[in-house]
């Protein structure tokens, strides 16, 4: 797979907020509340004649828009979207909305999203119009992804739309795919195989509709991805154990360590691991301590022990001790880090007080990671101690990162006389900086 547009912690944040907005108004998941696929609307003059309830004698919210017969036009659907956006009171709003995405048709949604997007450009009114976006895309993808997607990419294209270096049709090609996913999941599919940008985001967006139909859809579609985006596929879980802890946290915990592929059940063990130690310390030590000895508990373990430790850190490091030395150095990184805040010269004095282990260097490694930014010479010092070469390397490299964004003289300085590195890590360490024209601008900071 080519590199996407956008680097994966960016990607990462983004398809978390997408997820987010997505399910601000979760659709329902019964397959009949799905809109239908074809070429005419659902009439709501048409539900409202055959409706038994009293609230069939209220006129339509956007009756003044509807026509006699058929559809709504392209030109109706711009006005009527316009006046929902201008509407003052929010349940009015919701109302016109709604009516309007009943009227939704192959042939005006085109001129439904372009008139929704030139009020949210022109941020009028102050109404925002984020959640009724998505909705209106989503329910777009429903109808005809392929020429939905087709027709934003144009749109954008001409108006020169971006964020962050990212196209904004990219943000609305997720919320189409996640509509898409809903009513034809292996043709949206398809389209994100055959993408070489943005795919991490767009794989959210298919995510996200398979989740809407099932949990076990969206579960298997995951566990299709390619070893290659094991991040990320740990990332989606995240948004799957999520809805999972809807249904309350043991009930989740259950259900993650119950799924086959490792790397699925580690994004969704951490992710519920953070509900869980929040809720219940005691059941959540218990619960990660069962499955402490396989490496995909490692970061539920992390989760844990970052809970735990901002209240008591010294147990973390008496709980590390007794746990298989493989997860070891995650639970105590998470002490250290939470100690070096807490008490700097308390956690000092313990480390100076360790034997040489792998668990020392785990807790030096955290000791001056966190220790950085107060003093990031002193944090070196403590770095370069450490007895694994790989991981002394990896701790200096990573000081040396953050100094050069807080005060690129004296890391500079720091880097070439004392670091002990090789020059051609120096070297890389600084190309790497000068890649990001925000750190230089950032100069010294107090500290």
């Amino acid at each position: 797979m080519s590199t996407p547009l956008i680097p994966f912690a960016t990607i990462a944040a983004t398809a978390t907020a997408a997820f987010g907005l997505g399910w601000m108004a979760k659709p329902a998941t019964s397959h009949d509340a799905r809109p239908s696929q074809s070429t005419s609307a659902i009439s709501v003059t048409e539900r409202n004649s055959t409706s038994t309830s009293p609230k069939s004698t209220r006129p339509s919210p956007i009756a003044a828009y509807l026509p006699a017969r058929g559809p709504m036009d392209a030109a109706s659907m711009s006005k009527a979207m316009s006046a929902m956006a201008r509407e003052n009171d929010p349940l009015k709003r919701a109302a016109m909305f709604t009516a309007l995405l009943e009227q939704l048709a192959p042939a005006n949604a085109k001129a439904a999203f372009a008139a929704c997007h030139d009020c949210q450009r022109g941020q009028r009114h102050g109404h925002g119009l984020g959640n009724e976006m998505h909705l209106l895309l989503n329910a777009w993808g429903r109808l005809d992804g392929k020429t939905a997607i087709a027709e934003l990419a144009s749109m954008a294209k001409a108006q020169g739309d971006n964020f962050r270096g990212v196209t904004t049709d990219a943000f609305h090609i997720f919320a189409v795919l996640s509509g898409w996913a809903i009513e034809d999941a292996d043709a949206a599919i398809a389209y994100v195989r055959s993408m070489d940008r943005n795919v991490e985001l767009f794989t959210a967006g298919i995510v996200q509709g398979l989740m809407t139909k099932g949990l076990d859809d969206a579960v298997a579609f995951i566990g299709t991805l390619p070893e290659s985006q094991r991040k990320m596929r740990a990332h989606y879980m995240v948004g799957v154990a999520d809805e999972m802890l809807e249904q309350g946290t043991r009930a989740a915990a259950a259900w993650a360590v119950t799924l086959e592929n490792a790397s699925l059940r580690e994004g969704a063990m951490s992710r519920v691991a953070m509900t869980y130690a929040h809720e219940n310390l005691d059941a959540a030590v218990a619960w990660v301590s069962d499955h402490a000895d396989q490496p995909y508990a490692k970061k539920a373990l992390a989760e844990v022990a970052k809970a735990w430790a901002a209240k008591d850190p010294q147990a973390v490091i008496d709980w590390a001790t007794v746990l298989p030395e493989a997860n070891q150095s995650a639970v105590f990184e998470e002490a250290f880090d939470q100690w070096t805040e807490q008490d700097p010269t308390g956690a000092s004095e313990y480390l100076a007080t360790m034997s040489d282990s792998a668990m020392k260097d785990s807790a030096l490694q955290g000791f001056a990671q966190k220790f950085a930014r107060k003093d990031p010479a002193a944090a070196a010092s403590w770095a370069e101690i450490i007895q694994s070469d790989q991981l002394r390397m990896e701790t200096l490299t990573r000081i040396a990162d953050d100094w050069l964004r807080h005060d690129r003289a004296s890391a500079k300085a720091w880097l070439s006389r004392d670091s002990g590195l090789p020059l051609e890590t120096q070297q890389s360490i600084l190309e790497a900086s000068e890649r990001n024209p925000w750190e230089r601008s950032q100069g010294p900071r107090d500290r």
